[in-house]
């Protein structure tokens, strides 16, 4: 049985393919791409890839499902070192690597499959004591400039309109993250974007390549 078929009968992934499905419909992934070529000042054939990785996931037509198992494996096997995993994977989309985006559902796939809340708020953490945080809040800064946040929170308001189980664990961990003050900084970032304030936005993220070497992770099984 496929990957894909086996996620959809634990009901694991039976959220993340509604939500797309519903996306489609409403033609609001359109939206969503357009977010990503403005982000990334990508070419056209990055949005491309972008556009495969989502109708890969949408109609399972290729094994990226598989790509994205063994890296979320990986992220675990990682420990401390996962950030910087996850930061090489942004540095290696601007590079245009192939399966590169895939690597990047991986992060968000995390949040559905995780049943503990460790790695995401150890993420978080090490963003803050690191001072990255100021460069993915740049994203947002520049998202609110050009009026297309709502977009990204239009999604959010998808998820919650859906019953699932899982949606509850991902607000939880965040509800968590707000009490143990880990998101006080990320919080009061919002707090500026939605009073009108500007942040100050490093554009250049490739830089980060230079603080964030991809460490070499072995592949692992998800318990």
């Amino acid at each position: 049985m496929s990957v894909f078929a086996e996620l959809c009968e634990s009901k694991t992934l039976g959220l993340i393919m509604s939500v797309f499905v519903d996306l489609c419909e409403s033609k609001t992934l359109s939206l969503i791409m357009s977010v990503f070529a403005d982000l990334y000042l990508c070419e056209s054939k990055t949005l491309s890839l972008i556009m495969s990785v989502f109708a890969d996931l949408y109609l399972c037509e290729s094994k990226t499902l598989s790509l994205i198992m063994s890296v979320f494996a990986d992220l675990y096997l990682c420990e401390s070192k996962t950030l910087s995993l996850i930061m090489s994977v942004f540095v290696e989309l601007y590079l245009c690597e192939s399966k590169t985006l895939s690597l990047i559902m991986s992060v968000f796939a995390d949040l559905y499959l995780c049943e503990s809340k460790t790695l995401i708020m150890s993420v978080f953490a090490d963003l803050c004591e690191s001072k990255t945080l100021s460069l993915i809040m740049s994203v947002f800064a520049d998202l609110c400039e050009s009026k297309t946040l709502s977009l990204i929170m239009s999604v959010f308001v998808d998820l919650y309109l859906c019953e699932s189980k899982t949606l509850s664990l991902i607000m939880s961990v965040f509800a968590d993250l707000c009490e143990s003050k880990t998101l006080s900084l990320i919080m009061s970032v919002f707090a500026d974007l939605s009073s009108g304030q500007t942040l100050q936005n490093p554009r250049h993220v490739l830089l980060m390549a230079s603080f964030y070497p991809r460490p070499r992770c072995g592949a692992g099984n998800i318990h």
